[in-house]
């Protein structure tokens, strides 16, 4: 019988969970806090890239934090009027921001870039940078939402490279959309695989060359990990995979918002406390970084976790 499971998977590029309890060992979480600078509240991670974590602070207005493996530092922004915002973190230390909805990148050296818009009358918003710190963002052009590439190191122009919303880009250039087109190169996509049954996919986010998401299979979403060349690793039993790691390891959501993590395609115990599901990632270190709430605390912390 199992015989006939792998032939089938095999054919149908569906990877199911292990079921044996002894295939994945428990973790036993270790927690380590990031240091966060005096006065500053309300930290929340939105990205990470290599080594660096990136995440927004109230103190005196807005603020964006950076930490490189345990050290913060506090963000400079090219003015002090209007809302800043940090959106993502190359594995170099770029940060990409926006200020009042408007795209900007800064550099380790402290460095301020805008990021221009495609067209005279059509905004764009950036979503996620690569190591080389290309960003790859969106614009709505005549009602359908373009990929528009922003290519480092000058940012000189807004390129409408394809079609959809990106979920991440690579340290290749490569980008996948939310709606699970894989952009080998400006207009050239190859759809990623669904797994058997599924009448629909969504990306949530791509980075390292994972793709992380979910498939629709009989009325029920299952998470999805997509792994190098776009080819499906893991499907979940059900739930919303939001982030992910070549190790396997994927951080999501089941049930009614309720945080979980898979490891292998199974899932493992949460560490306690967990990380919020919408400030969380898993590293290339496999690790989970992330803002927390604690019993009787009102404003997050942030740490990284690592499973033994």
């Amino acid at each position: 019988m199992r015989r006939l499971v792998v032939a089938a998977i095999v054919a149908t590029g569906l990877v199911l969970p292990a079921t044996s309890a002894s295939a994945q060992p428990d973790c036993v979480w270790r927690q380590a806090e990031l240091p966060i600078p005096p006065d500053h509240q309300n930290p929340l991670v939105k990205g990470i890239g290599g080594d660096y974590t990136v995440a927004s602070a109230s103190y005196q207005g807005h603020k964006i934090l950076r930490w490189y493996r345990g050290q913060v530092a506090v963000v400079g922004t090219p003015s002090a009027e209007g809302f800043h915002s940090p959106v993502d973190v190359s594995s170099n230390g770029t940060v990409l921001a926006t200020r009042d909805g408007r795209g900007y990148v800064t550099s380790l050296d402290g460095m301020h870039k805008f990021l221009p818009d495609p067209q005279p009358d059509v905004s764009a918003t950036p979503v996620a940078i690569n190591g080389r710190g290309d960003v790859a963002g969106y614009a709505t052009v005549n009602g359908d939402a373009k990929l528009v590439l922003w290519s480092a190191p000058g940012y000189d122009e807004a390129r409408i490279v394809g079609n959809g919303m990106p979920a991440g880009i690579d340290d290749t250039g490569v980008i996948v959309t939310k709606n699970a087109a894989r952009y080998l190169s400006p207009g050239f996509a190859w759809p990623l695989p669904k797994p058997a049954g599924a009448t629909s996919v969504f990306v949530s986010s791509y980075e390292n060359g994972v793709a992380v998401g979910s498939a629709r299979v009989d009325d029920r979403d299952r998470a999805v990990l997509w792994g190098a060349n776009g080819t499906i690793r893991y499907v979940m039993p059900s739930g919303i995979g939001y982030s992910g790691s070549s190790q396997g390891t994927v951080f999501g959501l089941t049930g009614v918002n309720l945080p979980t993590i898979w490891r292998a395609g199974e899932q493992v115990p949460l560490p306690n406390p967990w990380p919020m599901y919408h400030a969380g990632f898993v590293t290339e270190r496999d690790t989970l970084v992330g803002s927390y709430l604690d019993q009787g605390m009102w404003d997050p912390r942030v740490a990284e976790w690592s499973c033994g």
